[in-house]
């Protein structure tokens, strides 16, 4: 998608050819400027600030946050607030030009991006699902969650229409019940105001063809009563490697009506669409290594033996069809093998397969000195496209002078469709000869041979999320003189949402729908179709797996069979979640308000309705009418499994202000994480229940030269019990399902059990079986705000974690204790053979013990963890002088050595590793800059304000590339971060 700028692009120019070079310098703080803009009629006041519910940015001071409202859900100073809470200002926002959530990640107190780096087994496969809906963060080394308005949300956050962010650190249950441990970012949309009309339009461009604009326009319709606001947002941008671009076209708006003196209505609606390339952070994995060092050696399939290993050849025998594209122009041409002589391929290969498998490095990624981490291997049809749009309707109503209702309606839909390759990888091609492409039996001599190419599967991933919320909140104000201030909440709160997950692969079928080799399981491997690209050396341009949006047919046995895209499992899910919610919450005040004291509980009761899976039937009206294929895999619409949870949670916080300066503080809370949706777990592969959070901080405050320099320290320690969502692979390779199938396969032989009872004690898809464990992070915050003058605003944070895991599977003992007795149900069980694995099933029970103990031993370690991590940020105004309206600042951010996994030594003869030293990766810097201009122009009749800023983001040029994990002889990368390089960005904007 490519959103049109160039309309808007031609108005800028346009509107600055209108600016009279007559207009003078202002002072460019813009707090001072905010109190000498245009004047607010006398005795009118907005809405939005009589709200307990919401807080008015304009406390906001510099970097400094004044109130926030993620504390206890009611409007508080962060001085009287004991949860951990830090707001990112507007001019905090705007100075450092962030536009997304992950713009700001890095100077936060405890907060990095989520790469899944932390998870034992890594994958990067959750980047390019569509049920990947925004940035994943990690808060405190946990899992955090991201709202708009205190509603739960998706939507890829941008701040074209965003007021302030505020992030609340640790599990608080007042604010969410049901949300990530680590935290909860909350946004604040804009909102149409009632006082005064305001224009303000942003362009925006910058290196890899970056370009946008934002404009916000405000317009009193009637004084005091009624208001229009709306948001615009344009964005067409490349990125640094290549193929990327991330392109936006969005629009909010807000109308505010004030039909009564103790009446306010609030409707923001926004709708967008964001396209973007969609990959992963790594080149290409590595199958060429060993055929290049041996000589690129070409020979044939009746010629080779498995001695050819050793020079890194092997021989697939797996039945495929290849469409084979080249980057020199050549023809494409279509191969379909199978396990026969004349129809099989060789491949190159990294390391010698003939060694055992505790002795190979496993998955390598390619050198960059080969393919550089500048090029993503996925190409240029690979991509993610959203469409979204979001409603939220609020009503305020003053009751009584100390007594507010709110009526508030979520509505939020979000569409994705995602076309991508699996993980890319690079090979040579030793073929001397390969099957005839006409597809007789009789070989053809290779025209690529001793040629490299990247070779890849294509998916595509469609997703949709629907939820609507209706919440009732009420606010007392009560004041009992010498028994104390409060105030007082209550909320009432039901939600429904449905999230359906729809991947699919590519596959060969016939005009009729008919898959090429397995009509009963159209999504199996043999119907499916690897896209090959042999590539031009030099030419990066090539470096790529093929593309999934191009069609092509293929002859076979007379039949024209063309490529399409099939469901290819269940496992993305189709589920209905219903949630009806109580809270009440206080903010007590006493003695003066020096003792600050917050509570609130909560109760969920939160179901789970999960859609069974099914296989199209002949008569299926889709596929009758041909636009579905027979026995494609679809979600039916009964509910398969209801799962039902019912937890009450609570909050409970102190601030004792000892001095006018010096104050301590205790909070403790608690809440539940949803889970994750597309796995399941052990005994009976159900959804895994809700992890539970729980946190304890303490600390103290300062609070000096009245305000201008503000203090936080905080120990805490914050835990996710029964945490799951990609965390061990308990059922892939080396995994439980095929231990326990072989199991089953000799007892059935032996007719000891019935095949209901072989079906009913399988273990279910490989790719959604999951495990639980316990994690508790300890450590300390350290942050400070300074607004020492006018002229300077700055922060400084810091903060150290420490990852203890323990109780990894647990639910693994259940369900072992549950087989083991079905396994032995007939005497001598035990001694029969699997004819396969050779073992007894009381030697394959062993193993599957073996196995669990060895995915703990394994897991029992905090990978990717970064104990320290610091950042600070700066501003500097220039208000009088030569430099008048010039302003400075900018940021650096640090991060300690990660902890990325462990040498394996050796392995005891029941198959666990031995562990050595940790390996270590490298720690993590960035610097930040910006510069500046702001003055007052005239035009005509009116004065608006030009700002010129350059932003500099990765200053020093720093690695762009930082090691996830290694290889298992340390001789290459398994999983990488990537991160830009060096990025300059120009904004200018007028202020009316």
């Amino acid at each position: 998608m490519k959103a049109n700028l160039k309309n808007p692009l031609l108005t800028t120019l346009a509107t600055f050819a209108l600016i009279d070079a007559q207009g003078q310098s202002t002072n460019i703080n813009p707090k001072q400027q905010a109190n000498t803009d245009a004047t607010v009629p006398a005795g009118l006041t907005e809405a939005i600030v009589l709200s307990p519910f919401a807080v008015n940015a304009e406390k906001d001071v510099g970097y400094q946050g004044g109130n926030t409202t993620s504390g206890s859900r009611l409007n508080t100073s962060l001085k009287d607030t004991a949860a951990a809470v830090m707001v990112f200002t507007p001019e905090f926002l705007s100075d450092f030009s962030a536009t997304s959530l992950a713009d700001i990640v890095g100077y936060a107190p405890n907060m990095s991006v989520d790469m899944f780096e932390t998870a034992p087994s890594v994958t990067t496969g959750f980047l390019t699902g569509s049920d990947r809906r925004e940035t994943l963060i990690r808060v405190r080394g946990l899992p955090a969650s991201t709202a708009m308005d205190f509603f739960e949300t998706g939507i890829a956050i941008d701040n074209y229409n965003t007021e302030r962010l505020e992030l609340s650190s640790g599990p608080n249950s007042v604010l969410f019940g049901f949300g990530s441990p680590g935290g909860l970012v909350n946004l604040m949309s804009k909102r149409a105001q009632v006082s005064r009309n305001r224009t303000a339009f942003r362009t925006q461009f910058g290196e890899w063809d970056h370009r946008r604009v934002e404009l916000d326009h405000n317009q009193v319709l009637l004084t005091g009563k009624l208001a229009l606001r709306l948001n615009g947002l344009l964005q067409n941008s490349g990125g640094w490697r290549r193929w990327d671009f991330n392109d936006a076209s969005r629009g909010a708006l807000s109308l505010r009506a004030n039909p009564w003196k103790n009446t306010s209505v609030i409707v923001n609606y926004e709708n967008g669409q964001l396209g973007s390339h969609a990959t992963r952070p790594f080149n290409a994995f590595d199958s060429l290594a060993l055929w290049r060092a041996g000589g690129s050696a070409r020979t044939s399939d009746a010629a080779w033996t498995t001695a050819d290993r050793a020079l890194g050849i092997n021989r697939n025998t797996t039945a495929s069809n290849y469409y084979i594209t080249s980057g020199s122009g050549a023809a494409p041409f279509t191969l379909t093998t199978q396990n026969a002589a004349n129809f099989r391929l060789l491949e190159s290969s990294y390391e010698n397969l003939n060694l055992a498998a505790s002795a190979r490095a496993g998955l390598t990624m390619v050198p960059a000195s080969q393919v550089p981490f500048d090029l993503s291997p996925f190409g240029p049809g690979s991509s993610r496209d959203t469409n979204f749009d979001r409603l939220v309707t609020t009503v305020e109503q003053r009751l009584a002078k100390d007594v507010l209702l709110e009526l508030a309606w979520n509505r939020e839909i979000s569409r994705q469709f995602v076309m991508v390759s699996q993980d890319v990888s690079l090979f040579g091609d030793p073929n001397a000869v390969i099957p005839n492409p006409n597809g007789s039996s009789t070989p053809v001599t290779n025209p690529n041979a001793g040629s490299i190419y990247l070779q890849s599967h294509w998916v595509n991933d469609q997703g949709i999320v629907r939820n609507n919320v209706v919440r009732g909140s009420l606010a007392w104000d009560l004041n009992l003189g010498q028994l104390g201030r409060h105030k007082i909440a209550g909320m009432a709160e039901q939600g429904k949402l449905r999230s359906m997950r729809y991947p699919s692969d590519e596959i060969l079928v016939d005009a009729n729908g008919v898959p090429i080799n397995n009509a009963a399981l159209p999504e199996n491997a043999v119907n499916q179709v690897l896209r090959r690209q042999y590539v031009v050396p030099g030419d990066l341009g090539t470096y790529y797996g093929g593309s999934g949006t191009a069609n092509f047919t293929v002859e076979r046995n007379g039949k024209i069979y063309h490529n399409t895209f099939v469901q290819r499992t269940t496992n993305g899910g189709d589920i209905e979640r219903s949630m009806d919610t109580l809270l009440i919450a206080t903010q007590s005040a006493f003695f003066d308000s020096r003792l600050v004291f917050t509570g609130g509980i909560r109760r969920d009761r939160i179901t789970f309705d999960q859609h069974a899976g099914t296989r199209l039937s002949a008569n299926d009206p889709e596929v009758k009418a041909g636009t579905k294929i027979l026995n494609e895999v679809r979600f039916a619409p009964g509910i398969a499994s209801t799962t039902q949870f019912a937890p009450v949670t609570g909050t409970l916080g102190v601030v004792y202000h000892a001095t006018r300066i010096a104050s301590v503080f205790y909070n403790h809370a608690n809440n539940n994480s949803q889970p994750s949706l597309n796995q399941r777990i052990l005994p009976d592969e159900i959804l895994p229940p809700p992890s539970d959070g729980l946190s304890d901080d303490y600390g103290f405050m300062l609070n000096l030269l009245d305000g201008r320099i503000f203090v936080r320290a905080t120990a805490y320690q914050t835990s996710q019990a029964k945490a799951t969502g990609g965390t061990f692979n308990i059922a892939g390779i080396n995994g439980l399902i095929a231990p326990n199938t072989r199991i089953l396969d000799a007892l059935l032989a032996a007719n000891r059990i019935s095949a209901s009872e072989y079906t009913q004690h399988l273990l279910g898809d490989q790719g959604n079986l999951a495990g639980t464990s316990d994690v508790v992070n300890r450590g300390y915050e350290f942050s400070t705000s300074f607004n020492v003058s006018p002229n300077l605003t700055a922060l400084v944070n810091f903060s150290y974690t420490k990852t203890r895991r323990s109780a990894i599977v647990p639910e693994f003992n259940e369900w072992i204790e549950r087989e083991e007795p079905f396994w032995h149900k007939t005497a001598g069980a035990g001694a029969l053979v699997n004819g396969v694995s050779g073992l007894t099933v009381d030697g394959e029970a062993t193993s599957i013990r073996n196995i669990m103990q060895d995915i703990r031993d394994f897991n029992n370690f905090g990978y990717g963890e970064r104990p320290y991590k610091a950042n600070a940020s700066a501003r500097y105004s220039f208000s009088t002088g030569i430099l008048k309206g010039v302003f400075a600042g900018g940021g650096i951010r640090w991060q300690s050595s990660p902890k990325l996994g462990r040498a394996v030594t050796g392995v005891t003869p029941q198959g666990i590793r031995l562990f050595g030293k940790t390996y270590s990766g490298p720690e993590d810097f960035k610097a930040d800059a910006f510069l500046g201009y702001r003055r007052k122009l005239k035009i005509r009749e009116s004065k608006p304000e030009l700002t010129v800023q350059l932003n500099v983001t990765n200053l020093t040029a720093e690695d762009t590339v930082m090691p996830v994990r290694y290889n298992a002889i340390k001789s290459g990368y398994q999983t990488v971060m990537l991160a830009e390089p060096r990025k300059f960005r120009l904004t200018v904007g007028l202020d009316f």
